[in-house]
């Protein structure tokens, strides 16, 4: 188990050396963000199929005879006229 701690750590400097050489914060979070993405799914792909995070598929929306899509309506402020 030791072993893989410090190989962890090892890997973390490495990546916060490269990150840290932006000057830009934005920058940093954006590869953090990207970074953690890819590790993201590389876990999903080797559950093999296990959903990890229950996600909700969508069901696609049907077109009315009118050729109108019904669905949810977009949030927001609107006039009725």
């Amino acid at each position: 188990m030791s072993k893989h701690i410090e190989k962890l750590k090892k890997q973390l400097v490495e990546v916060a050396e490269v990150v840290n050489s932006f000057k830009s914060e934005a920058v940093q979070v954006r590869i953090i963000d990207r970074l953690l993405e890819v590790m993201i799914e590389s876990e999903k792909v080797d559950a093999e199929g296990v959903e990890m995070f229950g996600k909700k598929v969508r069901k696609l929306r049907v077109e009315d005879e009118g050729g109108g899509v019904s669905g949810r309506k977009k949030p927001g402020v609107y006039q009725n006229t």
